[in-house]
């Protein structure tokens, strides 16, 4: 971690052990539901802190909440709901309730809610070959575009998780499932391009294939 994080580190955790809990009175609130904004989080180390503007500390977000979401990392700025309680070091988030990514360059996809990426897919929701368009690992999303469609569609870290993808390549072929929302198309499943999908047209699938070699080969010269 460099100077910055450590210094952020540092501050976070004065910020939390100056927030006097409850508990210490011998009074133990019940959990409460605040908004606030992730302020960082390391996988690694698994915690991280969300600030909030309704209360005057730090709030101490750990990895098994996360995991309870479905998630493994989380990133800096997002927006969330969260279940906190006050612990013998502070306040801690006990439930993740929901999440929204911080608003990425460009209009379509900002603000996504990402609450029900984690439930069953709809078996009405057709596969669809596509492109990454761009995905970046440290902010957790990225968007891509359908065959035959130039409509972006939302990518978010969680759902590659969830399908047992751990990284994606600019102009990488992949598969997907995705549905129309109110801030655009956002993915619910992703594959690799050769999944087998009853429902992906063999000429697209083909067409995509091909492209997806001529991109490898530029590549190459």
């Amino acid at each position: 971690m460099n100077n910055k994080g450590i210094a952020e580190d540092s501050a976070s955790e004065n910020r939390l052990q100056h927030c006097v809990p409850a508990i210490e009175f011998g009074r133990e609130e019940e959990p409460r539901i605040v908004g606030g904004r992730i302020k960082w989080f390391d996988p690694e180390r698994g915690f991280g802190f969300v600030q909030s503007e309704e209360v005057d500390c730090d709030i101490l977000l750990h990895a098994n909440v996360l995991s309870e979401f479905g998630q493994t990392s989380i990133s800096s700025g997002s927006l969330v709901r969260i279940l906190v309680q006050d612990r013998a070091r502070g306040l801690q988030a006990v439930e993740l309730i929901s999440v929204k990514t911080p608003n990425p360059d460009g209009p379509v996809g900002t603000g996504h809610d990402l609450t029900d990426l984690t439930r069953p897919v709809d078996s009405s929701v057709p596969y669809l070959p596509a492109r990454v368009k761009w995905f970046d690992h440290t902010k957790g999303f990225g968007f891509a575009n359908t065959f035959r469609d130039d409509r972006d569609v939302f990518l978010h870290a969680s759902v590659l998780q969830r399908f047992g993808l751990t990284k994606l390549a600019p102009a990488e072929a992949i598969c997907l499932r995705a549905v129309d929302r109110e801030n655009g198309r956002v993915a619910v499943e992703v594959r690799r391009w050769n999944f087998p999908p009853p429902t992906v047209a063999h000429s697209d699938a083909t067409s995509l294939e091909g492209d997806s070699r001529s991109h490898q080969d530029e590549g190459k010269l």
